[in-house]
């Protein structure tokens, strides 16, 4: 099995697929800090990983896990949607597992201020981080489905295809 995976400083998947003896392998994408590194960097590179393994080393899509929390689960996300919108579409992996995955990037849940004191994202740091991130798109894009999947109309955030 393999799957994608961010590396945050409060969480790692690493030590968890040891203790469950799964293989991994992880793509270090490039995150949104630097100039030369907006949206859609992160999503290519995440591409071009999962691209490799089933069109180079011949993984099996549904044997791939997508592993993510933090902005590693939203990029997640953003790569199952983008495989589903694709001319002619890429399969999706086998699971996505998440956590804390961006879901909001306007900010417009009232939780964005209740928990201000507790979640370092709801801070100053959450709304940087975003701003640095879409900086290359216009305001009206953080509605959309791909950065903020809690906004769309359907249950699945409109962001996980559905299933044939």
């Amino acid at each position: 099995m393999a799957c994608l995976r961010s590396v945050h400083p409060a969480f790692t998947f690493k030590q968890t697929l040891l203790l469950i003896r799964l293989f991994y392998t992880g793509v270090n994408f490039l995150k949104c800090i630097q100039d030369s590194h907006g949206l859609p960097a992160p999503l290519l590179d995440a591409l071009a990983g999962f691209v490799y393994l089933t069109q180079t080393l011949h993984y099996e899509p549904r044997s791939i896990k997508f592993m993510g929390d933090s902005a590693g689960g939203q990029l997640s996300l953003f790569l199952s949607r983008y495989l589903s919108v694709l001319s002619p579409p890429l399969p999706q992996p086998g699971y996505i597992a998440l956590s804390s995955p961006w879901y909001d990037w306007t900010s417009s849940f009232p939780s964005r201020q209740t928990n201000n004191d507790y979640d370092y994202l709801a801070s100053n740091i959450g709304t940087n981080a975003i701003t640095i991130a879409t900086r290359f798109f216009k305001l009206e894009a953080r509605r959309e489905p791909y950065f903020s999947p809690a906004l769309a109309a359907s249950a699945s955030g409109g962001i996980l295809p559905r299933r044939g």
